[in-house]
C-alpha cells in the first residue's frame, strides 16, 4: 500500500510486477490514472482497478480516461464489496460499464416487471382470522 505517486510508480516496476494495481483517482499531486497509463505503456501484465467518488464529476471523467486506458472503476463505497470479484474472477478484457450511472440492480424498473412488486395490506381479520 503506498500513499505517494513516487513510492508506487517504484513500486509498480518492481520484479514480479503486482498482479492487481488498486489505486485512488485522487493520489497526492498526481493521480491514479498516471499509474494506470504507466503500467499500460510499460505492457505489465497487471490489471488496474480505479476508484474514486461517484458524485464528483472530475472523478467520473478520470474513471472514464481510467476506462479507456484498461482499468477498471469502482465507487468508493462499493470497492471493499468489489474486491473479491476483482481477485478471483475471469474479467472481461475492458471495462464497459457507465461511471455516471450508478447500479441498475437496486433501482426499481418500470413496464412488465412493475407489477411484481405489490404493496400488501392484511387486516386484523386476516392475521387473527377473527
Amino acid at each position: 500500500m503506498c500513499t505517494e505517486f513516487s513510492i508506487a510508480r517504484a513500486r509498480l516496476f518492481e520484479v514480479p510486477p503486482p498482479d492487481l494495481l488498486v489505486t485512488n483517482l485522487r493520489l497526492g499531486p498526481f493521480n491514479g490514472l498516471h499509474l494506470v497509463f504507466l503500467a499500460q505503456s510499460a505492457n505489465l501484465p497487471t490489471i488496474c482497478l480505479t476508484y474514486g467518488t461517484q458524485t464528483n464529476a472530475t472523478d467520473v471523467a478520470l474513471a472514464r480516461e481510467a476506462q479507456l486506458a484498461g482499468a477498471f472503476y469502482e465507487a468508493t463505497f462499493k470497492l471493499l464489496h468489489a474486491m473479491p470479484a476483482y481477485i478471483q474472477s475471469e474479467l472481461p478484457d475492458r471495462d464497459r460499464r457507465d461511471p455516471m450511472r450508478s447500479d441498475r440492480r437496486s433501482s426499481f424498473r418500470g413496464g412488465r416487471r412493475a407489477t411484481d412488486v405489490t404493496e400488501v395490506r392484511l387486516t386484523a381479520h386476516d392475521i387473527l382470522g377473527v
